[in-house]
């Protein structure tokens, strides 16, 4: 396989790392203390439970008026609603502008592909979903009789993934700090992406993210791996004639609670394609049996990539004379996955499979 080969599969691979959208937001939902919590996941929606206002007035106000406006009907509503009810509690302005926009956040402002996260009692157990409508649901039989009139305003949700507060990434804990019904949390966006995906762009920044289970973490382990990763990439780059791609480009954000994580960072997204394909392909991570035997693609790959292990072995072996060295270096997976724990990049497999699947390979 030729170096130009190599550099457009290195460059298909690059090219289809999911890229978050910039309008994409992020939402914190309580679930009342975690009484909700178990009745949104089976029922896969989120809500609030603000039946002030009817749901009709809701929509008529939000469709036609902006912002500004749609906050000042709604706030005038709820005084007339508490006013009615000769509601003798400390419902102050303050409050009253607080119902309100949570009202409006939720009808107007949490949409289709936006991600939300609601804690369990205690935040024992957190889960992700995604946006599945941008209108309120419409529900069924059952589901009214699930949630009764408590509940105009839900949505529907995808559950993507469900975490106990252990296995959180340390900087998400301040996001449990807002005690709001709902809060917009994008500002943890990078956070909350670690925490569902292993390879993605966002904000034009790629990241691989490594996935590390071990209870206990030696830290020439943990360095090890940075250090050797990123050599490896130089050479990698080098052999291949791959042009923009540098060690020196990434930065790492390092999570050191166990388990827990090593993000490598970097605004070329090439970069990070190399990464990923360098740890997976170094420790045998990939195997035949799970591509297409075509002619060329991903295959022809790692034959040639294990063409390039083998020269660079060869030529360590010559400068260093160095076994332990080169034992690491033959292998970084298997050298350090076992001490670390490390996770197998599901990811970064699938993408593999779904180019080797789906790409028009240069001939």
């Amino acid at each position: 396989m030729s170096n130009l080969q190599v550099k457009d599969i290195i460059e298909l691979l690059s090219d289809n790392i999911v890229s978050i959208p910039e309008y994409k937001k992020y939402w914190l939902i309580r679930t009342q203390s975690g009484n909700l919590f178990d009745l949104f996941v089976e029922h896969k929606m989120v809500g609030l439970e603000h039946s002030e206002i009817n749901l009709s007035e809701i929509t008529q106000i939000c469709n036609d008026f902006n912002k500004k406006e749609s906050l000042q009907k709604i706030k005038q509503l709820l005084v007339n609603y508490y006013e009615s009810i000769d509601f003798e509690n400390d419902i102050t302005p303050q409050k009253i502008g607080l119902i309100a926009g949570q009202i409006y956040k939720f009808f107007k402002e949490v949409k289709i592909g936006d991600i939300v996260v609601i804690p369990s009692t205690n935040s024992e157990v957190v889960s992700f979903g995604e946006v599945t409508e941008n209108h309120i649901a419409v529900l069924n039989t059952e589901e009214k009789r699930v949630f009764d009139f408590d509940f105009p305003l839900l949505k529907r949700v995808k559950w993507i993934k469900e975490l106990r507060r252990t296995k959180l990434d340390p900087y998400f804990y301040k996001v449990f700090t807002s005690h709001q019904a709902i809060t917009d949390i994008s500002n943890y966006a990078e956070v909350i992406e670690r925490s569902l995906n292993d390879l993605f762009i966002l904000n034009d920044e790629a990241h691989n993210v490594i996935r590390i289970e071990a209870e206990v973490i030696k830290a020439k382990d943990l360095f090890g791996l940075g250090y050797e990763l990123l050599d490896l990439i130089d050479d990698f780059c080098e052999y291949y004639s791959i042009d923009g791609v540098s060690s020196d480009d990434f930065e790492v954000t390092i999570n050191i609670n166990s388990p827990g994580k090593i993000d490598f960072k970097s605004l070329s997204k090439k970069g990070i394609g190399v990464a990923a394909f360098v740890l997976l392909l170094t420790g045998g991570g990939l195997k035949y049996k799970e591509l297409s035997l075509t002619v060329g693609g991903i295959p022809s790959l790692i034959d040639s990539y294990n063409t390039f292990l083998e020269t660079r072995n060869k030529v360590i072996t010559e400068q260093k004379m160095d076994s332990v060295k080169l034992s690491i270096t033959q292998d970084i997976w298997n050298h350090y996955k076992d001490s670390l724990d490390i996770k197998e990049p599901k990811q970064m497999i699938e993408l593999m499979k779904q180019v080797d699947k789906n790409q028009d390979l240069p001939k």
